[in-house]
């Protein structure tokens, strides 16, 4: 049974001139659903003037589009659900209509995602958020757009900097001298990891071994921001100085550790095992090029408007 939703009230204004994905009209004609009415009616000439054959190719090709619609209703039933939950303890006078630049393109976006409960909670925080007096006007234009392009892995990596807004990495590889990475041949050079970070440590990925991947977009998307330092820390030595070095450099709090001893011996337990049971060889040197990502200015207004806490 459907609920009338606080959110439909100060959506109708926005969407003035729009049917509600969520009202059922029992009229002759309505479907209660914009989408199924347009999808219809592209059919319809399509099967009356040309033909019954291209009529047939029409309904083939839209019925993909009707699963969706069909879909997107169930979708959109969540999401209302999730932003009435956020608007409880909004009072009704402190409740405005989304402005049309968010609320339009987001109904649509999370329609597509109703399956993916880290991309659709996103969705739902923001447009509570757009809802709510008090942060509508930090929305920014571009937001929905994207959500509309993080996969559910890179939205648990945004999630995670809700806690935090800098996490340390570093690139773990092995050289064949006392010299850097940057001064061998590639093909002497010997990656055992590019991307170990303590980012991993919050979430949840479906696929951890992307994070690489996963940092170069919401890079690009201007969330968050990469630095390096610009020379390598040398360890020759035993696996224990070896994790022990990557550890007391991802725990410094001036690079964004948290520079406590149980996190720097949880760090020192996961470099272990990354590193396996590897033991260097002579004139071999352990390589831990240290490597942050930080929130931007823009990154924190979206964690603000759009993420709750880590998923």
């Amino acid at each position: 049974m459907r609920h009338t939703s606080v959110v439909q009230d100060n959506l109708r204004p926005s969407l003035a001139g729009h049917v509600n994905p969520r009202e059922e009209n029992h009229g002759d004609q309505q479907t209660g659903a914009l989408g199924v009415e347009v999808y219809k009616d592209i059919a319809r000439p399509s099967a009356q003037a040309v033909g019954d054959t291209l009529g047939s190719v029409a309904q083939l090709v839209l019925r993909p589009l009707q699963f969706l619609v069909d879909k997107g209703h169930a979708g959109l039933d969540r999401l209302f659900e999730s932003v009435d939950r956020r608007l409880v303890d909004v009072p009704i006078d402190q409740r405005v209509e989304p402005a049309a630049y968010v609320a339009g393109p987001l109904l649509l976006s999370a329609a597509l995602v109703a399956d993916q409960t880290e991309l659709r909670e996103m969705y739902a925080k923001l447009l509570a958020s757009a809802i709510n007096v008090r942060t509508a006007t930090d929305i920014h234009p571009s937001f929905v757009g994207i959500i509309s392009q993080l996969t559910a892995d890179e939205a648990k990596l945004v999630a995670a900097f809700t806690s935090r807004s800098i996490f340390p990495g570093v690139r773990l590889s092995i050289s064949p001298n006392g010299f850097g990475e940057a001064s061998n041949a590639a093909n002497t050079v010997r990656v055992i990891d590019p991307w170990f970070s303590t980012i991993t440590s919050p979430t949840n990925f479906t696929y951890p071994e992307r994070l690489g991947s996963y940092v170069n977009n919401v890079v690009r998307l201007g969330l968050v921001h990469e630095g390096t330092w610009t020379s390598d820390r040398l360890v020759n030595g035993s696996l224990t100085e070896c994790a022990e070095s990557a550890a007391q450099l991802m725990n410094d709090p001036r690079f964004g550790g948290l520079g406590t001893n149980d996190e720097r011996a949880r760090i020192e337990g996961e470099v272990r095992i990354v590193l396996g049971d590897f033991e260097l060889r002579p004139m071999e040197w352990l390589n831990t090029k240290f490597w942050w990502v930080e929130l931007t200015d823009f990154g924190k207004r979206f964690v603000t408007a759009c993420v709750d806490a880590p998923i």
